[in-house]
């Protein structure tokens, strides 16, 4: 999931692992929580249909029933994607200021530049390792 938001260039990604900043032990609707903004409405459906699409092919349901959908496609400033595991929020800029869902958890990163990090570690061995083959 996080490989695709990044190759569709979403912005300001935090991603709450739910275990482990659940204050209860009510039951949980997913085990992480993705927040992304997007530069226009166009951008962010993009986002979420590739993901959707991502999440399809690799046999992801929400339930015995359901397959993965955009919830609110056709607004231009909040949508969900609902990957069973996944619960991805994309906004635009201005709804996520609006609607400041990341202060629910004060102490998450934001994960882009971790993100972008991990992908340099990757390259950089995966160069490394055709060097000694």
């Amino acid at each position: 999931v996080l490989h695709i938001l990044e190759e569709d260039k979403a912005v300001d990604v935090f991603v709450v692992d739910v275990d482990r900043h659940s204050h209860s032990n009510n039951a949980k609707i997913c085990d992480f929580i993705v927040l992304l903004t997007g530069r226009t409405p166009r951008h962010l459906r993009s986002m979420a249909d590739h993901l959707v699409k991502l999440l399809r092919e690799r046999g992801v349901r929400i339930d015995r029933k359901h397959l993965p959908v955009v919830e609110g496609r056709d607004n231009d400033e909040w949508m969900v994607v609902d990957g069973n595991t996944w619960m991805v929020h994309l906004f635009s800029e201005d709804a996520r200021a609006y609607y400041d869902i990341d202060s629910l958890w004060p102490h998450t990163e934001s994960l882009r530049r971790r993100m972008l990090h991990a992908v340099a570690s990757d390259l950089d061995l995966a160069a490394s390792e055709q060097m000694y083959s």
